[in-house]
């Protein structure tokens, strides 16, 4: 879990330039494309992380006798990290993606994969509902059981889940800041022991950089010799207590934090199997640390592991004023993959070295893509350019695509030159239920090492790649046949013999039937309501496209249904007419011909009362009739205004006739009198002319 500030304590100010959004990767089963050059805003960056690589290799070949000790290499299973919130499990394709994923690392020839699941992942106090709860319980049962099926060792890394940056899924600040430090050991114990009952892992570590974890939780203990290492006792007790067994446990420090030894010591004072690190950081050449830490795991007759192995872009001398989420934004881009496969290349020497039993290379997503660095886009928010990566990642893995740090990774850690080809992909079968679309099928193929994709021929050419074993061709011709056949292929650049070969026949390419028996109606001065009898086609109609205009050869389309026959057109013009065409549009997008161009004309707004006579009929009361002024709506009422001048009139009454006596009046007064008419769509019309009366 890497966290700068947790590390350096330094104030965030950001400071990035500007960031383009085109993915870089490598070809399916090479990375041939060289990647750009390093921009002269990152050239110190690399510069300096560069040097301390280069002075660590120095350093490890004056020691090493280059013997290939036996390690465990293994990578993060980013798709399942809980640090990516309810999102994690939000979708139905959740497990797929995550086998999808296993399949094309065991590919690159790992032999085993990491899963971050943090506390208080698995914590079921900290879930919303029991429901929520187990929904990630059996997610992270099928994760597990997924990595069995692939032959895969299953690794649990069980830190803290990330509180207040762009990669933290979750808010767990209110739930951290809820636990005082004894609840939080024990809530840390309890959950260790449901994740590893779960998951049953082969290796988990409990505890890894309490800086981090102090700064994601609040915690300050954690960060503490004493208290680091009465939690770790606690989770340890808790675990054998539980019966827990056949899964070694280990915890560990980064390799930046001052206390590193002390740390280091007090953990083998318990009953660990194992010292794991976290070499993340190179700045101000703390790589020596790492030495160190193999050292005094060797002396008490421990392994060391190294749970989180990718390099972060910062210099030395940015690390007082960049933030964790500005340092991680830098990562995406396409010109770090040369120093992002020396970095794994020098872990993987310094795993030989001093006899790790496993190291895990974190950051995956960047072995099937980066993104391009273009200093004239406009600037990306670290969310935005991470949520892009992320997802162009997952394109290229589904497309079996890789970049040349994967292609290291595999070509380093594979015992052999991988020379057998993958088995011939069985029983391929094409369908097509679009007319410009054929969807292809295949039984997997078997590997030594690890499928990593399959390559797609129509009519002899290669037309794409994927991981999986289904195909969606695009773009076809209606009414045509194709043939298809489908090979296998391996990161070694082995390549099956061809499936069987098959053929498809597109559908034809046949627009819907023209709508007929349009009907409009004015409903009122505003709405216009259409109706006509649906349309017929070889796929089924999607629905139906509106057009209008008030003259008939000036169309333009106002609206669509989504396969209802009727449609309302509102806010028009009164006493307006309009015309109206209606086209049916299919599945496949194939539009019919115009309807009959139809003509409506919208209802005229009331107009004002005519022939409004005001007679007095006592000292105290005047009769008043009047007309209904013609209208396109019924009316449905009279508003009657009153006043002693002719210029200020207001509201005496309703009336629903054409008639009102004005009673409780002044003897010997003038009164003077209007009248306006409401229609039933709510239209008030204007004034009628003021007459006067006077009482006797």
């Amino acid at each position: 879990m890497m966290t700068s500030l947790s590390r350096f304590a330094m104030p965030a100010k950001f400071g990035l330039g500007l960031f383009a959004i085109l993915t870089w990767s490598g070809l399916p089963c090479s990375a041939s494309t060289p990647p750009p050059p390093v921009p002269p805003a990152f050239q110190d960056v690399y510069t300096n992380l560069n040097n301390y690589l280069v002075s660590f290799n120095t350093t490890l070949n004056s020691q090493w006798n280059g013997v290939k000790y036996p390690v465990l290499f293994t990578a993060n299973l980013y798709d399942a990290d809980a640090n990516g919130g309810p999102q994690v499990v939000a979708n139905n394709n959740c497990l797929t993606d995550v086998e999808v994923q296993l399949q094309e690392l065991k590919a690159m020839g790992v032999q085993g994969v990491m899963v971050q699941v943090g506390f208080p992942m698995l914590y079921a106090p900290f879930f919303s509902s029991q429901s929520q709860y187990q929904q990630f319980v059996t997610f992270y049962e099928n994760v597990a059981a997924a990595v069995r099926a692939q032959g895969l060792k299953l690794l649990v890394d069980s830190e803290a889940l990330r509180n207040g940056t762009v990669l933290a899924g979750w808010d767990t600040g209110p739930f951290y800041a809820s636990l005082n430090w004894a609840q939080y050991q024990q809530a840390r114990a309890q959950t260790a022991v449901v994740v590893a009952q779960t998951m049953q892992p082969d290796y988990m570590v409990l505890l890894e950089e309490p800086d981090s974890e102090a700064t994601n939780s609040g915690q300050s203990d954690v960060n503490t010799v004493a208290g680091a290492t009465s939690m770790l006792s606690l989770m340890l007790s808790s675990l054998q207590q539980a019966g827990v067994s056949g899964v070694k446990l280990g915890a560990g420090v980064g390799i930046w934090l001052p206390q590193y030894e002390q740390f280091i010591q007090s953990f083998l004072s318990l009953p660990v199997d194992f010292i794991d690190m976290h070499a993340s950081d190179i700045n101000y050449d703390v790589l020596p640390n790492a030495l160190t830490i193999a050292s005094m795991a060797a002396a008490a007759g421990k392994p060391v592991t190294h749970g989180q192995a990718w390099l972060r872009k910062v210099a030395d001398g940015e690390l007082t004023f960049l933030s964790d989420d500005q340092i991680l934004a830098r990562t995406p881009y396409s010109f770090w993959a040369p120093l992002d496969a020396y970095y794994v290349q020098t872990m993987e020497n310094l795993a030989y070295f001093t006899q790790m039993s496993f190291l895990n290379v974190y950051q995956s997503l960047y072995f099937w893509a980066y993104l391009s660095y273009g200093p004239g886009t406009a600037i990306m928010t670290p969310s935005q350019i991470l949520n892009l990566e992320t997802q162009y990642s997952n394109e290229e893995m589904w497309d079996a695509s890789f970049t040349s740090p994967a292609l290291s990774y595999y070509n380093s850690i594979l015992p052999a030159p991988d020379t057998t080809p993958p088995s011939a992909p069985g029983d391929p079968a094409g369908s097509s239920a679009q007319p410009t679309q054929v969807y292809l099928s295949w039984n997997a193929s078997t590997d030594n090492v690890g499928v990593a994709g399959y390559y797609v021929f129509r009519n002899g050419v290669n037309i794409g790649t994927t991981a999986q074993t289904f195909y969606w061709d695009n773009g076809l011709t209606d009414a045509t046949t194709y043939s298809y056949f489908v090979e296998a292929f391996d990161l070694a650049g082995n390549v099956s013999t061809p499936s069987p070969t098959i053929q498809v026949t597109t559908w034809n390419n046949i627009p819907p039937s023209q709508p007929t028996n349009v009907v409009g109606t004015a409903v009122s001065c505003q709405q216009i309501n259409l109706t006509w009898s649906a349309s017929t086609g070889k796929v089924a109609i999607a629905g139906y496209l509106v057009f209008m205009g008030t003259s008939a050869n000036n169309l333009t389309r106002t609206g669509a249904t989504g396969g209802g026959t009727s449609y309302s057109i509102y806010l028009l013009t009164p006493s307006t007419t309009y015309y109206f065409g209606v086209e049916a549009i299919d599945a496949d997008g194939n539009i019919s011909p115009m309807s009959a161009i139809l003509s409506v004309t919208t209802l005229a707004l009331p107009s004002a009362p005519t022939h409004l006579v005001a007679t007095p009929v006592s000292a105290t009361q005047i009769a008043l009739t009047w007309s209904a002024g013609p209208s396109g709506m019924p009316i449905v009422a009279y508003y009657i205004f009153r006043g002693t001048t002719p210029s200020n009139l207001t509201q005496v009454a309703i009336r629903n006739v054409t008639a009102f006596t004005n009673s409780f009046l002044t003897p010997g007064t003038t009164y003077y009198y209007a009248v306006k008419e409401l229609d039933k769509g709510g239209n008030v019309s204007p004034m009628s002319v003021v007459v006067s009366a006077t009482t006797p």
